[in-house]
């Protein structure tokens, strides 16, 4: 990594398909992990409580860094809708969020921003 001044890395869960969304349910289910440094998750008004989160040193070139480590999973509402879930240490959530679907012309359009990308289709993040 080039600079370690802010970063925000999500990754999905190896098991995490289109399908994983469809069978979700009032049990969680784990979609990835998410990596922040220098940006944290808005919780009752401001940052979490620093006891609460989970904290790495990572180091790069001699220059020692601290950044946080936070795990996504997605349960379905009383309602029926999806819901993220954003978890450090504890088992309950610092956050949850509503998940809502992108419609087609939406997606398309992200999709048309994103072709100025460096990636090759087979290398481009979805």
């Amino acid at each position: 990594m080039a600079s370690w001044e802010t970063v925000l890395i999500a990754l999905p869960d190896r098991k995490l398909t289109l399908g994983t969304f469809d069978a979700v349910g009032k049990e969680i289910a784990a979609v990835g992990h998410l990596w922040m440094r220098k940006v944290v998750p808005f919780v009752n008004g401001g940052p979490p409580e620093p006891a609460k989160l989970q904290r790495f040193a990572m180091s790069e070139n001699g220059k020692e860094v601290t950044v946080e480590l936070y795990y996504l999973g997605v349960t379905r509402t009383v309602i029926g809708s999806l819901e993220l879930s954003i978890f450090a240490k504890d088992r309950q959530p610092l956050v949850k969020v509503p998940l809502v679907k992108m419609d087609a012309a939406a997606e398309g359009a992200t999709r048309r921003a994103c072709s100025s990308s460096p990636y090759s289709d087979a290398t481009r993040p979805r």
